[in-house]
């Protein structure tokens, strides 16, 4: 994707003379070619690497450490990293059964083209084998899963297949093993989510092996201050050095990163990076960070992702004042956009919507794939690749990295477990503004507190008179337990297996709106954090929600499945830099004009997405369309809820006064009213409408629904299973 850079951020040149090695566990061959220079640009490092081939098995697979054996349900996929000289040579790949089985019928797909598998004799096994252009350097990914009889997805699910062995090579042969689990899914993090780490606070950036010095070429137009983030995994505490001019200057760093810093003058300057430790050991130099002394860095840009917020529950857009007091003080000066709405009724594709400024079937991600594809270049790997330090902070399970949205990005702080409270994510983005806050930068910050279960801290509950409303259902079968907090009762509610009662309505419907105030505490710590660094003025801040809630509107509650205006009419704010005073803005847009804004706040230019700007005063001047467009897909992460499905794939064309609702043999359509929006006659049927949306949707979408593993943590599986995203 072509990227014009601030020009006042390009004043360096950094290039590899002995090029850092991939994370592959010492599990294949090594091709070092010293006297080739590759590209480790300050402003736009990507993962590169001598070594051949790097494979490690995806979190579809099971290892049992007890039985030295691989397993998975359904199907599963190898991540391939080909190193960047590729290979002339076939690569090789073998899975052996932990018994004999004849015959063993599997499918195999590369980069999803299916390919041929080979039987090996003597119940030795299946075997693929990959040569040619297939081979380019880069990241593939190999899916393999069992032929049936018949197309019963169910049924595959429910097979297991095991291996004794997975053997691959190019030449030499080398063996995946279970008892290196760990250390294989910490690669495949940082091969897949470009982010890796033992714990919740993951990095980007280039990974060593072993005791070795890199010799990097450094230029710089003014005088500058360098540091990197370094960390050691999988050994102990290891010093991290950096000679520049004949000055050393070094770190000590373990699991968790540390700075390594040093000052550097105007010029050329050759830099060796050192580590000091074992050969088992993988080693993080974080992207660079260089900070000009003489120039003021440009303004931060700021994406504030709202959870599962919905547009009435703010002051800015009717609701209670007392709920909301902080956003309603940032609006005084900035831009409230009235028309504006989400692309997906849920996390993950609405998400990825805002990161890649593509509709949900163009990004896949939800609908097609369970993850983010790495084609789809993200609004961190721009800020980036113009010089910005990117860090991310993600509030719950599905903005994890876990599912492709942390590409891009320096830091990338998971959840805590399943859900990072609103108080402990604003203390973490304070502590790393008061760190970096001084470097242009981007930065993500996800607050998932108003998503079910509702439970927030007491004295926001008692703002709203949550316990007086909790003390009239006590007695209520099933709702009580629901108000005690019950996750597998919840999942009845939702699925619509238990009557609600206006007292259990009014309950929920404060509890909801008391997570939401106490995230609007949270912000006004951010705000105030800003503030405090002199950060505030010339920042671009965006607050959006990812997508609404059902609060009993038509007997529903929580989210997904439909395309109501409760889910998808969101509330949108932007503060733009100088801005000083509050305006509203009444044009219809997306969540994908989001990406298109910020690359523009950023100074950057990217091609074209789905999106435009909403700086610009003029939207037609960009062909702004007269519709928006919103979606819902069944897929393997997100079945729907049966009492609230419409159809397994439903497209939304929202316009400013009408809507319609679209899917495969059946239509619906609604005006905009004073009380709310009301059914119409639809004026174009199902057919031609679903022919309109291939303009601006893949269709058709072809998905694999089943009940297999999802490749999670048993505690993530726990919680998503509770809520109704898996099953």
């Amino acid at each position: 994707m072509p990227i014009t850079r601030r020009a006042g951020l390009s004043k360096l040149l950094v290039t590899v003379l002995a090029v850092f090695i991939g994370a592959g566990c010492g599990s294949g061959p090594m091709d070092q070619d010293p006297a080739e220079p590759a590209l480790f640009s300050a402003l736009a490092g990507k993962y590169t690497s001598n070594q051949t081939v790097t494979v490690v098995p995806d979190r579809f697979w099971e290892a049992d450490e007890e039985s030295d054996s691989w397993s998975f349900r359904g199907w599963a996929n190898l991540v391939v990293q080909i190193g960047r000289n590729g290979t002339t040579a076939p690569l090789h790949i073998r899975f052996i059964p932990d018994q004999p089985t004849s015959p063993m019928h599997f499918s195999a797909l590369w980069d999803e083209r299916s390919i041929g598998v080979d039987s090996v004799p003597a119940g030795d096994g299946i075997a693929v084998s990959i040569s040619g252009d297939d081979l380019s350097p880069g990241l593939h990914r190999l899916k393999i899963g069992r032929v049936l009889a018949a197309d019963d997805t169910a049924v595959r699910a429910s097979l297991d297949c095991r291996f004794s062995a997975i053997e691959y090579g190019i030449g030499e042969t080398h063996r995946l093993k279970p008892s290196d689990r760990v250390r294989l899914e910490f690669t495949r993090a940082f091969l897949e989510d470009r982010v890796t780490g033992i714990s919740n606070q993951r990095h980007g950036g280039f990974l060593v092996s072993g005791r070795r010095d890199e010799r990097v070429k450094l230029t710089v137009a003014e005088a500058a201050d360098v540091s990197f983030a370094v960390a050691s995994f999988f050994a102990p505490e290891t010093r991290f050095s950096v000679e520049v001019d004949g000055v050393e200057y070094d770190a000590r760093a373990g699991s968790k990163a540390v700075d390594l810093r040093f000052p550097v003058a105007p010029g050329d300057h050759e830099l060796v990076l050192g580590t000091d430790g074992p050969e088992q050991g993988l080693f993080l130099w974080g992207e660079p960070s260089i900070r000009f002394r003489d120039s003021a860095p440009p303004g931060p840009v700021i994406l504030v992702t709202l959870d599962t917020t919905r547009k009435d529950a703010l002051a800015i857009y009717g609701g209670p004042a007392v709920v909301s007091p902080n956003i309603a003080r940032l609006a005084e000066t900035s831009t409230v956009f009235d028309q504006a709405w989400s692309t997906s009724p849920w996390t993950l594709p609405s998400h990825a919507s805002l990161f890649t400024g593509l509709y949900p079937t163009r990004h896949g991600a939800g609908v097609s794939n369970t993850r983010l594809d790495i084609s789809h270049p993200t609004l961190a790997e721009i800020a980036h690749d113009a010089g910005f330090r990117t860090a991310g902070f993600s509030g719950g399970a599905l903005s994890a990295s876990h599912w492709g949205l942390s590409r891009g990005f320096d830091s990338y702080r998971d959840p805590d477990r399943f859900e990072t409270r609103g108080d402990r994510q604003t203390d973490a983005v304070k502590e790393w503004i008061g760190r970096h806050g001084s470097d242009p930068f981007f930065l993500f910050v996800n607050y998932f507190d108003p998503h079910a279960m509702y439970r927030a801290p007491a004295e926001f509950e008692e703002l709203l008179g949550v316990g007086e409303l909790r003390a009239k259902i006590a007695d209520v079968p099933v709702w009580n337990r629901v108000s005690e907090g019950d996750p597998a009762l919840w999942r009845a509610v939702v699925n619509g297996e238990v009557e609600p009662t206006t007292d259990a309505i009014a309950y929920l419907k404060a509890a909801y709106l008391s997570e939401v105030a106490f995230m609007d505490h949270q912000i006004g710590r951010l705000i105030s954090t800003l503030v405090e660094a002199g950060l505030f003025d010339r920042s671009t801040i965006i607050l959006v929600a990812d997508h609404g809630e059902f609060l009993g509107e038509g007997g529903f509650f929580s989210h997904a499945c439909r395309l109501d205006p409760e889910l998808t009419e969101i509330p949108l704010l932007i503060k733009w830099p100088g801005q000083t005073t509050a305006e509203r803005d009444h044009r219809l847009v997306s969540q994908v004009d989001l990406f298109a804004t910020i690359v523009d706040a950023l100074g950057v230019t990217a091609s074209p997405r789905d999106g435009i700007p909403l700086r610009s005063p003029d939207l037609d001047s960009f062909g702004r369309r007269t519709k928006v467009f919103m979606e819902e897909h069944e897929n393997r992460i997100h079945p729907l809820f049966e009492n609230m499905t419409i159809a397994p794939h439903v497209y939304g064309l929202q316009e400013r006064e009408r809507r319609q609702l679209v899917w495969s043999g059946g239509s619906i359509c609604y005006d905009r009213s004073a009380g709310g929006w009301r059914p119409a006659e639809c004026e174009v049927g199902w057919q031609q409408r679903l022919d309109e949306l291939a303009a601006v949707a893949a269709l058709p979408v072809e998905t694999e629904f089943s009940t297999g593993d999802v490749g999670l943590t048993d505690e993530m599986r726990e919680h998503l299973e509770a809520l109704g995203y898996i099953r």
